[in-house]
């Protein structure tokens, strides 16, 4: 036992020689080397993995870049008329009609369209009818005006090019880059490899 005591004290000794020459060490340090210290440091524990609270919070954060930042998400109200005179006279009366507004590029995100259809156990029935989001795109290289359809948070078509432009500024009238709306998955339920399409129930 004394021999460990003596041991002990002895490292505890060498321990306390090593911190002074460390601090002694670090006073001599530039504020630059200092800060180029904690960096490093910093780095090594983030390649130690991440804790279990730091992945949810990631996750939620990945949820949240698909909602417009620094908006509300709008929630969409469809417009009825009055009467079959007002619908002749409007130039968007054909989008009246329930789930009537066809997307385009469906293609692209295929396994995910049927990834949803099957969680919903729905492929026997042809259809699945979902909450969506339309999200304004301003970042998109091909149109500025681009505006993407999400479903579970997961993007699954676009609003045609040829209304992206009308779309986004109903959008920006309203005050909102996003909106919820309702949308209908369709699909040849008699297909073993069936193509997915996605239409909107949405007017202006």
């Amino acid at each position: 036992m004394i021999l460990t005591l003596i041991t002990s004290g002895f490292w505890l000794i060498v321990y306390l020689i090593r911190v002074f020459l460390k601090q002694r060490e670090i006073r001599k340090l530039t504020p630059e080397q200092k800060s180029e210290i904690k960096s490093k440091i910093k780095a090594g524990y983030e390649k130690r993995g991440k804790s279990k609270k730091e992945e949810i919070m990631e996750a939620v954060e990945r949820l949240n870049s698909t909602l417009p930042p620094n908006k509300e998400l709008g929630q969409y109200h469809k417009r009825y008329f009055a009467n079959e005179e007002e619908r002749e006279l409007d130039e968007w009366a054909d989008f009246s009609e329930d789930y009537s507004f066809e997307l385009v590029g469906e293609s692209n995100y295929r396994e995910t369209l049927l990834a949803l259809i099957k969680k919903n156990d729905a492929f026997k029935l042809g259809e699945l009818f979902v909450d969506a989001v339309i999200k304004q795109e301003p970042e998109n290289e091909f149109d500025s005006t681009a505006v993407a359809v999400l479903v579970a948070g997961k993007k699954v078509a676009y609003v045609p090019s040829s209304m992206s432009l009308d779309v986004t500024s109903y959008l920006d009238e309203k005050g909102f880059n996003a909106m919820k709306v309702k949308a209908v998955l369709k699909w040849d339920s008699e297909s073993p490899q069936p193509n997915v399409g996605v239409w909107l129930d949405f007017n202006f």
